[in-house]
């Protein structure tokens, strides 16, 4: 197909693909065995963001000399974001339409990602 492989990334046979796909495209789960993208996502996201606010670019009101306390802030920082990307995994897995005026409309999103970051290039 000319799709180089990567190493990082499992071959998983189609059925799994397929039965993982029908519970996506339901609503009923993110996750199907041991497959489970979402959660995958965001652990890869988290490490990357610790990653990044470990090596801020600059620090405003002065870097913390102490490193307990650095460590401290960093972790903190960490551990506001971690409960940001939690979801309700009860929640439904995508936007309820919603009627105005005999149109349909979902709820969009858009995420802009800071590309001076050295752990985004």
């Amino acid at each position: 197909m000319g799709v180089e492989a990567i190493p990082e990334v499992q071959k998983e046979h189609w059925t799994r693909v397929k039965a993982l796909n029908r519970r996506f495209a339901e609503g009923t789960d993110d996750q199907y065995d041991t497959l489970r993208p979402a959660s995958d996502l965001r652990e890869s996201l988290k490490d990357e963001i610790y990653k990044t606010i470990e090596v801020p670019l600059r620090w405003e009101g002065g870097r913390p000399a102490d490193d307990v306390v650095l460590t401290a802030v960093i972790d903190a920082f960490s551990s506001a974001i971690s409960t940001r990307l939690r979801a309700d995994p009860r929640a439904p897995l995508r936007p309820a339409p919603a009627v105005v005026a005999g149109v349909v409309r979902t709820e969009r999103v858009r995420i802009d990602l800071c590309a001076s970051s050295p752990n985004l290039r």
